[in-house]
């Protein structure tokens, strides 16, 4: 098993303003499942500069100087698992989000004259504001 410490930017979370580390340990499967998945990026970063499948940094650099191939090492895993954690944020929070506003507008449409008002006002609209 191999430990990774990681730094992980909670953006755009309501819960926390600021980074917190964590520290990651996989098992020796987990790791083969997270070296595919380390593959699959790069290649997918190397198609989208049309380059060779197994490019290198410096060649996808080149070509885009944001590129980020991930490497074996133990920073770059951390990179790889850093990117890996903050995507699923975004998407649960987006998720998220998608819930909380559904459930918005369900209680404006559907609740009680109170709940209705109540929901309005928790978003900045007038008491009795319309749902379409």
């Amino acid at each position: 098993m191999k430990k990774i410490a990681i730094v992980l930017a909670a953006v755009g979370l309501a819960l926390s303003a600021s980074a917190a580390d964590y520290t990651v340990t996989l098992s020796a499967g987990e790791e083969a499942v997270l070296n595919k998945v380390r593959l699959h990026l790069n290649r997918q970063t190397c198609d989208r500069l049309v380059l060779s499948p197994t490019c290198t940094q410096a060649e996808a650099s080149a070509v885009d100087a944001s590129a980020v191939i991930y490497g074996t090492s133990a920073a770059q895993g951390s990179a790889l698992i850093k990117k890996l954690a903050v995507d699923a944020v975004q998407t649960l929070k987006a998720q998220r989000d998608s819930s909380a506003e559904a459930d918005l507008w369900n209680t404006i449409r559907n609740g009680s004259q109170a709940q209705k008002d109540a929901a309005c006002a928790a978003v900045g609209l007038p008491a009795g504001c319309y749902a379409p």
